[in-house]
């Protein structure tokens, strides 16, 4: 990968990691921090651009926040260093300490635009290195301002040195490019500007010198990031309204999304980050698919109450009236899905799910054993009853059946019983052969596979739970002990949600996740063997398997994390504002 490409990729991934009509007289707000030629880095952006990262170290308090926390955590306070990083500009002879430290300076920011295309080939199922690749699906260009131009211009010297690079002056202005993944670069003033074609890099530069719409001449943006009241360290920017999503799947084509724009800030603060948000929506295209804010509304998270046992939550998330999201969703407006539930139950969804879910609706996550983690689903049923009644019952006669013809079939590990209004679908994997779980799972010898549990029904209350939780019935729902303290505490901070809340507790988090990497890695040495063992006299591969890699470096993320909480606000029927904290232990 050639270096300008893999700046952009780093510098997207280290930034969201912080966080995801023109009007020439609109005020600018002071968060875009003009520069001393009263210049902003929007300048070079266009117009209509669909995602807007920013980082900035301009703010005084904010510096100073932050890297208190990146000395708690006992990493660099640069957010844009990494070994690897480092190790990149090494090869292309630059000293990151002595030239690009120097280049930035102490206080600096950085923004990155991109204008999408989702109904271009691939790029609904892209990720960030094969989008970029996407010339046709996506326009990106990434701004850092500059402290010491001359050092900049050095350090394009330096890489104009290697392989690759081509310098050229256009304009005045000193420009390089990869000729290998088509980046450019220039030096503008005290900017730098990277986009990923000639192209983009022409069109900045009409942008900077007046000759083209620009982000600053989007009314939106600026109202957007007007919303902060104080500086951010970050904040990511979405502009869905001009995006042209075609007969795309993805989850931004479901009718909620006919909206003006989205913002989420974030702000260092003593022991960790805080994020604020707002979501505008366009009233008059929501009034028209009959979409109301308000039917998301409800006083708060209350369900989570039957939910606060002696297992601390891994993850809790708590949201209000799922019929009316779920309808909005186009993966369950697809009529083949429809039918496929008609022929399992019996009733549409609507009619057999929607119409009794329109209360509250809350997700639970616990450790769980082995790797089947402890999910709960609890949905209020009160409004309907009846409804909820009639799916219970043909959900348990689908089940039912599957026990008894599993059982017909000599396969004794499937049973069902039933606990006051608890139904509990047992397969007790110990009955199973190991060498018939080994044919999907290489399993080590010895290993003794748990006993898992489906656990369904509806409370003499109305509300219908089903879970994976070991030991779950309506006892467990009424049960509150004192397995919340850290929600109760994390939502204090949030004051009222009346949007739906969600909270994640990186230690149980972290040790489920844990317990998945040992299993795995027990799996992978399960059939590779001992690192003496040969086949055809090679030995064989023990390394760490990648997939244990990964899980790993997650937790080596998370660790440094206590919990993370945020909410929503229904503030009108088409505005949603965001409040979150994620503390750092």
């Amino acid at each position: 990968m050639k270096f300008l490409k893999y700046l952009f990729v780093v510098s997207i991934v280290l930034v969201s990691s912080l966080v995801l009509s023109a009007c020439d007289e609109a005020e600018v707000p002071d968060v875009l921090y003009l520069n001393d030629d009263g210049y902003a880095l929007e300048d070079f952006m266009p117009e209509e651009s669909n995602f807007v990262l920013a980082y900035s170290n301009f703010d005084e308090g904010q510096k100073v926040a932050l890297e208190a926390l990146m000395e708690k955590l006992g990493v660099e306070d640069d957010l844009f260093y990494s070994d690897d990083l480092v190790g990149v500009f090494n090869d292309y002879g630059i000293d990151y300490n002595e030239d690009i430290r120097a280049m930035f300076g102490e206080n600096y920011r950085m923004l990155m635009a991109a204008s999408v295309d989702f109904s271009s080939d691939g790029a609904t199922s892209a990720g960030v290195i094969e989008l970029y690749d996407n010339q046709d699906a996506v326009g990106m260009i990434l701004t850092f301002t500059i402290e010491d131009t001359e050092k900049a211009a050095d350090v394009m010297n330096k890489l104009a040195l290697n392989e690759g690079f081509v310098k050229s002056d256009i304009d005045g202005y000193l420009t390089l490019a990869d000729s290998e993944s088509g980046s450019h670069m220039m030096l503008v003033d005290d900017a730098l500007v990277i986009t990923s074609s000639q192209e983009e890099l022409s069109e900045a530069l009409d942008r900077y010198n007046s000759e083209m719409l620009a982000l600053t001449d989007n009314e939106g943006y600026l109202e957007a990031v007007g919303h902060f009241e104080e500086p951010q360290l970050g904040y990511l920017y979405l502009n869905m309204s001009n995006l042209d999503l075609g007969d795309s799947p993805t989850p931004m084509s479901f009718k909620g999304y006919t909206g003006l724009y989205q913002v989420y800030g974030v702000q260092a603060v003593e022991d960790g980050l805080e994020l604020s948000g707002l979501a505008e929506f366009d009233k008059k295209e929501l009034k028209k698919l009959g979409i109301n804010f308000q039917d998301f509304k409800n006083g708060g998270a209350y369900l989570v109450d039957k939910l606060k046992n002696s297992d601390p939550f891994a993850l809790y998330s708590e949201s209000y009236n799922i019929a009316q999201g779920l309808r909005m969703t186009p993966l369950l407006q697809d009529p083949g899905l429809n039918d496929s539930f008609q022929a399992f139950f019996g009733s549409t969804l609507e009619d057999g799910l929607f119409s009794w879910m329109d209360q509250g609706f809350s997700m639970a996550l616990y450790r769980g054993e082995w790797l089947i983690p402890g999910l709960t689903l609890v949905f209020d049923a009160n409004s309907n009853l009846e409804k909820a009644r009639e799916f219970y019952f043909k959900l348990d006669g689908q089940l039912s059946g599957l026990v008894t013809l599993a059982q017909a079939q000599g396969l004794p590990m499937l049973s069902k019983k039933t606990e006051g209004t608890m139904t509990i679908v047992s397969a007790d994997l110990s009955e199973l052969p190991l060498e018939a779980a080994g044919a999907a799972l290489p399993l080590p010898e010895g290993t003794v596979l748990p006993n898992l549990d489906l656990s369904y029904g509806i409370t003499e209350d109305g509300f219908f739970a089903i879970s994976l939780q070991k030991d779950f019935n309506e006892k467990y729902l009424a049960t509150n002990t004192s397995g919340a303290e850290k929600y109760d505490m994390a939502i204090k901070k949030l004051g009222n949600t009346d949007g739906g809340v969600t909270f994640i507790d990186f230690e149980p988090m972290n040790a489920y996740l844990s317990g998945l990497s040992e299993v795995f890695t027990q799996m992978y040495m399960s059939r590779f063997g001992d690192a003496d063992v040969k086949i055809d006299g090679e030995p064989v591969v023990t390394a760490e398997p990648e997939f244990t890699k990964t899980i790993n470096s997650i937790m080596g993320v998370l660790d440094s994390f206590d919990y993370f909480i945020i909410g929503n606000k229904i503030k009108s029927n088409h505005q949603v504002e965001s409040k979150g904290y994620l503390k750092f232990r």
